[in-house]
């Protein structure tokens, strides 16, 4: 089987090669592109999000708790064409119209091996129908009150994108670590990448407002 190869990039999204998904992973990672969809719908009077647990099969992230979907972006693939391609591989999701948020880089500890440094871009989308579930990429999905959400983060502090891009590897292990808050009546350990965006006040207004 041939490894997946992702877009390695500068710092100004420029290309500068290509890369194994695993070696562009690997500490230090380096930079590629990606893309994180967030999904959002509105029941009962409340907005609520979609969150996913990623799958034990992850090299990062493994049976965290993360946005919609991510996924990176493979040579000769643009941001949006990888958005649409990840939410079909991962929950089963066709011809959905994604609006585009913002574009950020970022840096996170993983685990002892990985790491990732993207170059992200974000997507929101409303939808409230079925799934389908990729069990090598979700091992669950559910639905969370944004209402819920924020009164978890009152009163946690987290470090900025901005500010991971001045740390080393050994030093992002403590500046970033997973979440655990409590979504649904259970403890959710939420990844680092989704860590980083909830704290961005222009990701709440969008959550909130789309």
């Amino acid at each position: 089987m041939k490894i997946k190869q992702v877009i390695l990039v500068d710092s100004q999204d420029n290309v500068a090669g290509e890369e194994d998904l695993y070696s562009a992973h690997r500490h230090p990672a380096q930079r590629h592109r990606a893309v994180s969809v967030w999904i959002v719908r509105d029941k009962d009077g409340e907005r609520e999000i979609l969150l996913q647990k990623r799958s034990f099969e992850k090299i990062v992230g493994a049976d965290q708790w993360g946005n919609g979907i991510c996924g990176n972006v493979r040579p000769g693939e643009s941001y949006l064409g990888c958005a649409n391609r990840r939410l079909e591989e991962e929950i089963g999701l066709k011809d959905l119209s994604l609006s585009e948020l913002y574009k950020f880089e970022y840096k996170v500890y993983s685990n002892e091996k990985y790491g990732e440094h993207e170059i992200d871009q974000v997507y929101i989308t409303k939808y409230d129908g079925e799934f389908e579930l990729n069990p090598m990429e979700v091992a669950q999905i559910e639905w969370v009150k944004l209402s819920e959400l924020e009164k978890r983060l009152e009163g946690i502090e987290y470090i900025t994108a901005k500010e991971t891009l001045t740390y080393e590897t050994n030093q992002l292990q403590d500046k970033t670590p997973s979440i655990e808050l409590m979504l649904n009546d259970k403890i959710s350990e939420i990844a680092p990448w989704t860590a980083i965006m909830l704290f961005n006040k222009k990701l709440r207004t969008s959550l909130r407002t789309f």
